[in-house]
């Protein structure tokens, strides 16, 4: 569970700089509703950048040893074969579907 969460956070702060962020924000003159553009907008970028990968690596954590629980727990075998790939392909299937039940809803009522 920690080495999941360790390796989740390292892996997203080099993976994703707040300061490019917000220059190549600046560059296209976007900016963050509430914060000011330059420094402010890479410090709030971090801000939110930490919430979101804390969470996220939080997340992936239990789900990677979900399966080890709950056979400990309930003594069964058989959930070994339920390995963390799989629920990860389940939960990703499972988004894309109500995304698209979404998209089918909200078109028919345009249509309407």
């Amino acid at each position: 569970f920690i080495l999941v969460l360790t390796f989740s956070v390292f892996y997203s702060t080099i993976v994703v700089n707040p300061k490019d962020l917000s220059e190549e924000l600046q560059k296209m003159a976007v900016s963050i509703p509430g914060v000011r553009p330059g420094v402010a907008t890479t410090f709030y970028l971090k801000q939110v950048m930490k919430r979101v990968t804390l969470l996220g690596a939080i997340m992936l954590s239990l789900l990677a040893t979900l399966p080890n629980v709950i056979e400990g727990i309930l003594s069964l075998s058989g959930v070994s074969n339920l390995g963390t790939t799989s629920l990860l392909i389940l939960v990703g299937v499972i988004l894309d579907l109500t995304r698209e039940i979404r998209s089918i809803i909200l078109s028919n009522v345009y249509n309407d």
